[in-house]
């Protein structure tokens, strides 16, 4: 994995931040912040290519912030640990912002359709459950 390649760039940015040394020590840790739209919207150009539709661009940016929060409240919800994290982050980032499907999300999409926009009531919570036990079954399968 690349610092320079451009998936990992947004993968790093949905997953809360960039990778950073912490001052000190040895280890590497996950700063806490939020997805910067520059960082993602550069990444996507050099994803896509100089011929990248500007709307394109735009409007996954856009998602990129939307996506953040999902992948942010999974991690959060099943207590997920930093390879989980970001495996989920990767995920979505593949399948919600770059529009590259994958039959192993299947579920996992389906989930996300009935859930959002969350009904109010026991309804959206059911729904909320459902979405989070796609994810869970979905970390549970072998790694392809």
């Amino acid at each position: 994995m690349s610092p320079d390649d451009p998936f990992e760039r947004i993968v790093d940015e949905v997953c809360g931040g960039t990778q950073g040394a912490v001052w000190g020590q040895h280890q590497r840790r996950w700063r806490a912040r939020g997805s910067n739209d520059r960082r993602i919207t550069k990444a996507l150009r050099r994803y896509w290519g100089p011929d990248a539709d500007a709307m394109r661009v735009q409007l996954a940016c856009e998602d990129a912030r939307f996506v953040t929060g999902v992948v942010r409240m999974v991690g959060d919800e099943l207590g997920l640990s930093d390879a989980d994290r970001r495996r989920v982050g990767a995920a979505a980032v593949r399948s919600r912002l770059l529009g590259e499907g994958d039959e192993s999300l299947a579920r996992v999409d389906a989930a996300w359709r009935a859930w959002w926009p969350p009904p109010p009531g026991p309804t959206g919570r059911a729904r909320l459950d459902d979405f989070l036990g796609a994810w869970r079954a979905w970390l549970d399968e072998p790694i392809r």
